[in-house]
């Protein structure tokens, strides 16, 4: 059976702003009206999580628990290349290769697993969503990328700012850490070298067939009016017992404190927040806060969700914010 790993939706319906500053710390919900209802919430994700447990897959096969595309260990040299890497925008300079092979997914017990591995052109794919539309008249990307066809130099005006792409300029077949439902696996990765990094980028290099996607979220009812609870996004970082992840917040919350819960199999995460309730009207905008929860023990192979939606989270390490 063909399968397709899960992308993350991108919160379309409102506008995102990424938060900076001190990451607040957060606790484990204590119950009663100090926590915002998460004790009683986390615990209903968490239950309907042991009544929808994960597939064969989850314990024998290639779950991934992050982003298939990597980013550079170094890091982005500025924001404008961080962007263009969030948003998939590449352009290639020569050829690369493209004869699939063989490889292997090893996880930390030891065990292996066996899996088809793409050839570089067909992983630059992957990992592309139209970096060529900031390269020259173009036909425009779909509707749903919003940018129209750029003038020749490589940026291209827009409402939210210049288009800026990553010049790839050759790859190597190696492996790489990434975060499975098994654990941290080595697993076969392509390293784009790409112009203005001072490292490469990796694609993760298994063929989506062999990639088996992340369970979906048991049925939940819709949080109530007036909760004071605000949603998980993502996941920025894990280590150790630290677990980094952003919430949504409005410009009219305060107070916002990092809550978890954990559980058999299962970590539901997310914060509660202070409304304002001067009766001001408040922008529809959406905040990206960082906050970080400790756990009681090492994360392992469990499942991250939001205490919202049940949504399991996935790990976007070039999302943090300083």
């Amino acid at each position: 059976m063909v399968r397709r790993s899960l992308l993350l939706p991108l919160l379309a319906p409102l506008v995102l702003l990424a938060a900076c500053g001190q990451q607040r710390v957060g606790m484990p919900g204590g119950g009663g009206s100090g926590d915002g209802g998460f004790q009683q919430r986390a615990a209903a994700v968490a239950r309907a999580w042991r009544l929808h447990p994960p597939d064969h897959d989850w314990a024998h096969g290639f779950v991934p628990l992050q982003s298939l595309t990597l980013p550079p260990v170094q890091g982005f040299p500025d924001v404008a290349t961080r962007q263009a890497f969030q948003a998939g925008l590449f352009r290639l300079k020569g050829t690369l290769p493209d004869t699939p092979q063989t490889g292997s997914v090893q996880f930390p017990d030891g065990s292996r697993l066996r899996v088809p591995v793409v050839g570089a052109r067909t992983a630059y794919r992957l990992m592309d969503r139209g970096g060529a539309t900031c390269d020259g008249p173009t036909t425009p990307p779909p509707a749903r990328d919003s940018r129209p066809a750029a003038p020749s130099g490589g940026v291209v005006p827009t409402g939210l700012g210049p288009c800026t792409a990553l010049t790839v300029t050759g790859a190597r077949l190696a492996t790489a850490p990434l975060r499975t439902s098994r654990g941290v696996a080595t697993v076969p990765v392509w390293l784009f070298t790409v112009e203005r990094l001072s490292g490469p980028v990796g694609q993760v290099a298994v063929s989506p067939d062999a990639v088996s996607q992340v369970p979906q979220p048991p049925a939940l009812p819709p949080l109530p009016a007036g909760s004071r609870l605000a949603a998980a996004q993502d996941l920025t970082g894990v280590g150790g017992e630290s677990l980094r992840f952003r919430v949504g917040v409005s410009p009219c919350d305060r107070d916002v404190r990092a809550r978890v819960l954990e559980a058999d199999g299962v970590v539901v995460v997310g914060a509660s927040v202070t409304r304002s309730n001067d009766g001001s009207p408040c922008p529809a905008i959406m905040m990206l806060d960082p906050v970080r929860v400790t756990l009681a023990a090492p994360l392992g192979g469990r499942l991250v969700v939001d205490v919202a939606t049940g949504r399991p989270l996935a790990l976007n390490p070039a999302a943090q914010t300083g």
